[in-house]
């Protein structure tokens, strides 16, 4: 990162997971593509409503293929209208449970190092999501191959 910061959108690759909705029930978000990437930073936010769990799963393919559900590292904010997050937690496969207030913002940080052999590619699932706006969106960052945009990662 330079001293002026960093430009996202020539030193990362932001993937639009799950546009803004307001699912009535599970959310499965965009398989993205991590084989290229050595860093995700995955942005889910949601205003009031149900509560909901977040899970990730590695894949083997855009298909779904082989979907098995992953620990992560998280940070939360759940202040309505916050932007200061919480200290890091790290859950196993069964992933966190967010309440159902309005402004949730969950940070999850996903090295992809820490995927299973064959296993290049991510989803985000939310369970029971009704009355309440969802989005998410990852910054993949580390590009093996650097250039201006990147390459897909949803191809």
């Amino acid at each position: 990162m330079a001293a002026h910061g960093i430009n996202i959108s020539e030193e990362a690759h932001i993937v639009h997971v799950y546009p803004s909705a307001d699912p009535a029930g599970a959310v499965a978000g965009d398989i993205f593509s991590m084989e290229n990437a050595g860093h995700a930073t995955i942005m889910v936010l949601k205003g009031a409503g149900s509560a909901a769990t977040i899970t990730l799963s590695e894949c083997t393919g855009f298909g779904a293929t082989g979907a098995t559900a992953i620990g992560f590292t998280y940070y939360l904010e759940s202040a309505a209208a916050g932007d200061t997050l919480a200290s890091p937690v790290a859950v196993g496969s069964a992933g966190i449970a967010i309440g159902a207030g309005s402004g949730v913002m969950c940070i999850i940080e996903l090295d992809a190092s820490s995927l299973s052999d064959g296993f290049g590619f991510v989803r985000v699932n939310m369970d029971s999501v009704t009355a309440s706006q969802v989005c998410i969106a990852a910054v993949l960052s580390g590009w093996r191959f650097q250039e201006d945009q990147g390459q897909s990662a949803i191809i």
